[in-house]
């Protein structure tokens, strides 16, 4: 759901992106390449200046990172579990099922009781995040080896 959220601020924010209109007059084949050309490398150059960006460049790496990380404890968590913890597949299914149930619950009842505790700043929301996502990683690696 954050990349869709993302995808959808992107287009909200950014509107002159997506208000620019092109014409095709009586242009030949050529002059239409070379402004296609054109525009795409403006569009790439735009991109990178977003990247510049004091506040957008940080958060885009943030985002990368987390979406990197997540990615391969998603990945390997299967393989952990059979390997290390000799789950069957049964258990596997079990464990991986509700995972996903307790992530959709708390997303959908935990958030708002989270933002209250921390005194409905964002910010903090994030960094209580970060925190318990690290401490859950090491937790996890401590089942894994023990």
């Amino acid at each position: 759901w954050g990349s869709i959220i993302s995808v959808i601020l992107s287009i909200v924010f950014l509107k002159d992106h997506n208000n620019s209109e092109r014409t095709e007059g009586n242009k030949t084949n050529s002059d239409s390449q070379k402004e296609h050309q054109q525009s795409f490398l403006q569009s790439i150059h735009k991109t990178l200046s977003y990247l510049r960006h004091p506040t957008i460049g940080p958060l885009l790496f943030i985002k990368l990172l987390n979406g990197v990380s997540s990615s391969a404890f998603t990945t390997i968590l299967p393989l952990v579990l059979v390997n290390k913890l000799h789950l069957d597949t049964s258990q596997l299914g079990y464990f991986m099922s509700a995972s996903s149930l307790s992530v959709a619950v708390f997303a959908s009842f935990g958030i708002s009781a989270s933002m209250s505790l921390v005194g409905n700043r964002s910010d903090r929301l994030a960094s209580l995040g970060l925190a318990l996502r690290a401490v859950s990683i090491v937790c996890f690696g401590g089942v894994v080896s023990w």
